[in-house]
């Protein structure tokens, strides 16, 4: 969910992105827009659909229009995202629209949470309207306390099934609620679903058997602090089975549910057990049971976060959220297509300690020699030893973050011809040994070359320029750095190491410092450089180190 003025939702052009480009033709040409709906307070967009016609629907709440501090908000468009009209429900209190579906009469149907009517401290609200909006019935669902819905389905007999969680039930601290009504919204059963503690649905689905499926987060089961939660029910709302997926962290939080063209289920939502960042989002496939088949998870070292899934034409996967990991600023919109069984092509690929390559088919293997054919999109893990990567003068970009070729506890790895930009780290060596970094091209990044605690390594004639930092050692010895060209960098070589040769390297053009020696470097020679035209030359907090310079 995101809070914005204006209702410039970045959530709102990210799921009318999602809509074009999953329902464009291949090979058509492709023409987006954007556009904002709001007044001078805070408008937020939960749910989008595509209507009959070609244009949009737009739910969500606002503080601009209507009677109360939030109140229901629809907006409806034509194709083009124009306003058409749009339609404001609520009291003086704060009511808050999560989900809309555009019901089979051309009309429309939003549910949420009430606290400007009803019995509690919330109840489930559903208002259903005509084609223009204005209001044909609405009902009230809920107890004495705190209940609210965050998913709706017209069901195949006409009517509504709405879920969400409930604190009103006798059970738990909150558990999982399904409402079952007919056509005007009159209830016709409601279920709850949970354990002793706090368990809550935020996805809905009818199933092909009649029954429903019901995706959340459950802290009442499951291995970790709260887990992804799937249950499955028959057509009157008993539990025919439920499952639990997750680590031992945080993993739920918003889940989102489909069922697949299988028979099975997809779920998407965050985890911190699993995955390289805080939060990543995270994609698990199970088959019509509940088993998992796979999961997988997208994302980079800071937290990235789903509000969207869909199953493709293709029989793959759109998941659509916000990330901070590879945003130029804050969180940007983040759209992940993957094939049917979750991978995503130049994500992240891995050459494997057995030597398998996984996540691209533009590198080829001959032996030990791994060469690109194409341009790859992707951050590069390399696990096996002995062997030589060659870019054969082909770019590896990055998104802005993460990192390029990831050395982990890697032994006698080339990495040679590759131009390497936009990463967070172009080349992170980190406890490794006897590996050799060779002409390379390595710019735009944050760090141009990162080394951690690695030993015995070689980098020779690369070209390290327009980094924040060229080369950033931290730790380790008997390196040899040479023959490189190092400018246009904030620092060109920012060290803390001992016994280290850097020998025959122009650094010049530096911005700030041209060679920073930390108080904690010993005993490096440092030798026949081309050190000129930086801020400072060199700057040392050094001891005991042997500087011969060529010419400064």
């Amino acid at each position: 969910m995101i809070f914005c003025k204006k209702c410039f939702l970045t959530s709102i052009v990210l799921f009318v992105l999602l809509i074009i480009l999953l329902t464009v033709p291949v090979g058509a040409s492709l023409t987006g827009w954007r556009q904002n709906y709001g007044g001078t307070n805070d408008e937020t967009a939960t749910s989008l659909v595509q209507t009959s016609e070609g244009g949009y629907a737009i739910a969500g709440y606002t503080q601009s229009f209507g009677a109360g501090m939030d109140d229901f908000w629809l907006v409806k468009t034509d194709s083009s995202g124009d306003l058409e009209w749009s339609q404001a429900y609520g009291g003086t209190s704060i009511d808050r629209a999560y989900s809309l579906v555009q019901t089979s009469d051309g009309g429309y149907a939003i549910v949420g949470e009430t606290l400007s009517y009803g019995a509690g401290g919330g109840d489930f609200w559903l208002v259903k309207t005509d084609t223009n909006g204005n209001v044909q019935w609405n009902k009230l669902y809920g107890g004495t306390d705190r209940d609210s819905a965050r998913s709706l389905v017209q069901t195949s007999d006409g009517g509504y099934a709405l879920a969400g969680y409930s604190y009103s039930s006798d059970v738990g601290i909150n558990n999982a609620w399904l409402v079952k009504t007919d056509d005007l919204g009159n209830m016709k059963w409601n279920k709850t679903y949970g354990g002793t503690e706090s368990d809550l649905v935020m996805s809905l689905v009818q199933t092909s058997d009649g029954g429903y499926a019901l995706a959340g987060e459950t802290y009442s089961f499951g291995a970790g602090m709260d887990d992804f939660w799937l249950v499955k029910t028959d057509e009157s709302g008993t539990m025919q089975w439920n499952q639990t997926y997750g680590g031992t962290g945080t993993d739920g939080i918003f889940t989102y549910l489909v069922q697949t063209s299988d028979g099975g289920y997809a779920i998407a939502g965050q985890t911190d057990s699993f995955g390289a960042g805080n939060t990543d989002f995270w994609l698990v496939k199970t088959d019509g049971a509940g088993n998992m088949k796979w999961s997988r998870t997208y994302g980079g070292e800071v937290n990235d976060i789903v509000v969207s899934l869909v199953q493709t034409s293709d029989g793959g996967y759109a998941l659509a959220g916000h990330t901070r990991s590879f945003s130029a600023g804050g969180y940007d919109v983040w759209l992940v297509k993957t094939d049917e069984n979750g991978m995503v092509p130049d994500f992240r690929v891995h050459i494997r300690a057995d030597g398998a390559v996984e996540g691209t088919d533009k590198i080829q293997q001959d032996g030990n020699t791994y060469t690109f054919t194409d341009d790859i999109f992707s951050e590069i893990v390399v696990e096996r030893d002995n062997i030589i990567v060659d870019g054969a003068g082909y770019t590896l970009y990055g998104p802005g973050s993460g990192k390029g070729f990831d050395l982990p506890e890697a032994n006698n790895v080339t990495i040679q011809n590759t131009n390497i930009q936009d990463f967070k780290y172009g080349i992170v060596l980190q406890t490794s040994f006897y590996n050799t970094i060779s002409r390379n091209n390595i710019k735009n990044n944050r760090n141009g070359i990162d080394l951690t605690y690695s030993y015995d390594n070689i980098i020779s004639g690369n070209t390290i320029k327009s980094n924040i930092w060229g080369i950033g050692f931290f730790g380790g010895s008997h390196n040899i750095i040479s023959g490189n060209i190092i400018t246009a960098n904030g620092d060109g070589f920012h060290m803390y190491g001992s016994y280290n040769t850097i020998t025959g390297n122009t650094i010049s053009n530096n911005s700030n410092d041209g060679f920073i020696l930390r108080d904690s470097s010993m005993y490096n020679a440092i030798r026949e450089n081309t050190i000129t035209n930086n801020s400072d030359g060199i700057y040392s907090f050094g001891l005991h180190s042997i500087v011969s310079l060529k010419t400064t």
